[in-house]
Formats: structure tokens, C-alpha cells, sequence
């Protein structure tokens, strides 16, 4: 759920007026067709509000998830604060923010690729811009483990025990020796995928 707009072939991108939690329902919905077994759940920076907002829905057509994993992510009422104006920023201004959240963009000379990657990082970002978690807080009945960047320069650390009032269950913390953008990385990589398959092998043991 890393880039929860790479659905599969032929599939569009959501368009942010429906909003993020819309899109986590449809995205329940389409798992509640395909997948029998209950579920893992993985989320990387936004793509971990999505799991979040997706493990809720599961859970309330009676699908629980097994577990939400988030990695280098703020909490959903934090999400919920943000204010980046996204729709209304200048082409500039998306370049900068971009740079100051590690985005790679295209280079200068490749114009049309790069002005479709600022497309697609203005319309990521305003799913953000239009969440809202509500006065409430909403626990998942199940666990959430958090992997903290160690070296992350765009989430702060203090973001990672801020995730505890989203579940009934104790936070389980994890600190990766990596950055932001670490999913590439096999010092988190592998560590996440051994926590993973641990807890789906204690399921099916």
C-alpha cells in the first residue's frame, strides 16, 4: 500500500474530490472481493492513513485485517492537521515542497514527464489536504506495529508513539537504521518482511 495509485493495469488514479477515505473504502471493498484470508497490512508515509482508513473499513464489513504495519508515517489525527493547500500551489511551490519531502522529480529538460510527476504529487497530495479523522478517536481492535526511520527528516520521531490511541492493543515500535524513503532499502526491507511472515506464520501454526 506504499502507492496505493498503482492499482494494476488500466486502473485510474483516485481523484482527490472523492477524498482518502473514500478511496480506503473502494480499495476494502475491492479486497473483500479478491482476498478470502484475513490480511497484513502495509503503509509507507500516506500510504499508511490509507492502510489505516482501509483496516477500519475491513473490519467494519467484518473482514478484520490480521494487523496494520506503518512505516515512516504520521498518526491520522496528525494527517488530519495538515494544511498544504496543494490545489492552489504554484508548479514552483510544489517543486519546493516536493525537495523538502524528498520527492524525486524529472529532470528540467524532460518537461512533459516532469510536469505529469507534479501532476500526480499535487493530486497524492490533496487526499491529504481533504482528510479528516474526526473529534474522535477510532482504535483499531487489532495491533499496529510502527517502523521508525532513524535518519527520517520529514516525520519526527515523536510522530511514532502517537499511533498508540489508534489501537486497543500496546503500539509495538520498531527503529530502522534508514531514511524517509527507505522501502528500498534491505535494512528495512528485510526486517519488515520477517515481521510479516512471523505474523502470519503464528496464524496458520
Amino acid at each position: 500500500m506504499r502507492h496505493p495509485r498503482r492499482l494494476g493495469p488500466g486502473r485510474a488514479a483516485p481523484d482527490p474530490a472523492t477524498g482518502l477515505v473514500a478511496f480506503a473504502a473502494r480499495l476494502a471493498a475491492e479486497l473483500a472481493l479478491h482476498v478470502m484470508e484475513p490480511l497484513m497490512i502495509l503503509g509507507h508515509s500516506r500510504g499508511a492513513v490509507i492502510g489505516y482508513e482501509t483496516a477500519r473499513e475491513l473490519a467494519r464489513q467484518g473482514s478484520p485485517a490480521l494487523a496494520l504495519h506503518v512505516c515512516a508515517a504520521f498518526s491520522p489525527p496528525e494527517y488530519a492537521a495538515v494544511g498544504l493547500n496543494t490545489r492552489v500551489m504554484t508548479d514552483a511551490a510544489l517543486v519546493d515542497l516536493a525537495a523538502t519531502l524528498g520527492i524525486p522529480l524529472p529532470r528540467e529538460d524532460r518537461a512533459e514527464v516532469r510536469r505529469e510527476a507534479l501532476r500526480a504529487i499535487r493530486t497524492d497530495l490533496a487526499m491529504i489536504d481533504g482528510y479528516e479523522h474526526g473529534p474522535h478517536l477510532r482504535p483499531l481492535g487489532y495491533p499496529i506495529t510502527v517502523w521508525s526511520p532513524h535518519a527520517d527528516t520529514v516525520i519526527p520521531a515523536a510522530s511514532a508513539q502517537r499511533w498508540q490511541p489508534m489501537t486497543r492493543h500496546p503500539l509495538t515500535l520498531h527503529t530502522l537504521p534508514v531514511s524517509h524513503h527507505c522501502l528500498n532499502s534491505p535494512h528495512a526491507i528485510d526486517p519488515i518482511t520477517r515481521a510479516l511472515r512471523n505474523g502470519m506464520e503464528g496464524v496458520s501454526g
